[in-house]
């Protein structure tokens, strides 16, 4: 295995051939691939998570994702609409937080 990851390239899209099978792992889940074609592409940036050290901002933030959530699942607001909320959500909690 690796102890760190080597960069070998940087794109927006990228084809990788494996003609047998190979270990992979992604997130920590490593699992045996069968030959195959992957296709990897950017999606643009993520939205990463941090846990909350306030036990009443960690509620507030559980249910504002319940919410939208509920929405999504009522068909009221979209998936990219969700992803626009959060995004913006967190764009200005950061300041605060």
């Amino acid at each position: 295995g690796l102890s760190r990851a080597r960069r070998l390239v940087q794109c927006r899209h990228a084809r990788i051939t494996l003609s047998d099978p190979m270990p992979m792992q992604v997130d920590g889940e490593p699992w045996q691939q069968p030959a195959a074609v992957l296709e990897v592409g950017y999606r643009g940036a993520a939205l990463m998570l941090r846990r909350l050290d306030s036990a009443p901002l960690a509620r507030m933030a559980a249910a504002v994702s319940e919410a939208l959530d509920a929405c999504q699942a009522k068909a009221l607001i979209s998936p990219a609409q969700r992803h626009a909320v959060t995004t913006e959500l967190a764009a200005h909690l950061h300041n605060i937080l």
